[in-house]
């Protein structure tokens, strides 16, 4: 953990304290969703009121070989004014989707400084797409498991208020199904 960690920080370290003109080439991108799918698994695994959302298999491949699952994917954001500290929500869903296929969710948010990052893994029977409703195309960005050329950090928009940082966290507890 303190690899990715070491390997993080100076991506990071810009993005948090609200620097601009910060490129985000692949190899920021990974070493971004590394850092954030590692804490995800760690705040999941931390949860022991229920089993955990990633299995021991994926969580010893990430840890043996820094591999992240398929299912995975992470977008980061700019907070225009971010009040200080850190704030992280999960959020977790297992049941049927509105086309009644199993589907078992896990979002992890995190926010520190100027950067928020969020972490969404799914688990489902059939091939469906799915999307978070309108509201944050413009300003969540994708970055695994592919980044977007010539991204330059901050985009021009951002999470302008704690109640639109919460809203970020809780997008996907309002999802679009597309039956494929």
């Amino acid at each position: 953990m303190s690899d990715i960690e070491g390997n993080a920080q100076p991506v990071l370290t810009p993005l948090i304290t609200g620097q601009i003109g910060i490129p985000i080439d692949p190899l920021a991108a990974r070493s971004i969703a590394m850092f954030a799918f590692d804490k995800a698994v760690v705040q999941d695994h931390a949860n022991r009121s229920r089993t955990p959302f990633f299995s021991r298999r994926i969580r010893h491949a990430f840890r043996e070989r820094l591999t992240i699952p398929p299912d995975v994917n992470v977008w980061i954001c700019a907070i225009k004014d971010h009040g200080g500290g850190g704030r992280v929500k999960t959020l977790y869903f297992n049941g049927n989707s509105p086309l009644g296929n199993s589907l078992h969710m896990y979002a992890y948010t995190f926010a520190f400084g100027y950067f928020a990052c969020q972490v969404l893994a799914v688990k489902q029977i059939w091939k469906t797409a799915f999307r978070s409703l309108p509201g944050f195309e413009n300003i969540a960005i994708p970055i695994w498991p592919g980044v977007l050329s010539n991204l330059v950090w901050p985009v021009h928009h951002a999470i302008d208020n704690t109640a639109m940082l919460e809203d970020f966290a809780m997008r996907w507890a309002r999802i679009e199904l597309i039956d494929l």
